[in-house]
């Protein structure tokens, strides 16, 4: 079978979006992290976030509902596209990698050091 490469490009242009232009949300991210992981006030950069990052994390914050059940325990209903349930997948995906047994490194032959 070959490959066409002219058809291809076409039907690449005839498909093509515009390019979906996202908002840099680092400041929003390092105030969750500052939140999420209880940092001292004498570790947090207050020039990483502004007033409008706080507040949209409060909001997102006061957006973690909990309901009660039926013996008095509560438990958490959330949005899963709420910035602090996504910020806690990450961690544990990170240290769930972190973590993981049977890791193949690999390694270009070529990079060899002695």
């Amino acid at each position: 079978m070959d490959f066409d490469i002219s058809k291809f490009e076409r039907m690449i242009k005839k498909h093509q979006k515009k390019a979906v232009e996202t908002e840099v949300e680092t400041g929003k991210v390092n105030v969750v992290r500052n939140v999420w992981n209880h940092d001292f006030i004498e570790d947090i950069d207050f020039d990483s976030f502004s007033y409008h990052d706080v507040i949209y994390c409060l909001e997102a914050m006061e957006c973690i509902a909990l309901a009660p059940i039926d013996e008095g325990e509560e438990v958490f209903i959330v949005d899963p596209h709420n910035p602090f349930i996504i910020y806690n997948r990450v961690e544990h995906a990170i240290f769930d990698l972190f973590h993981a047994k049977n890791k193949i490194y690999s390694t270009d032959e070529e990079e060899i050091f002695i």
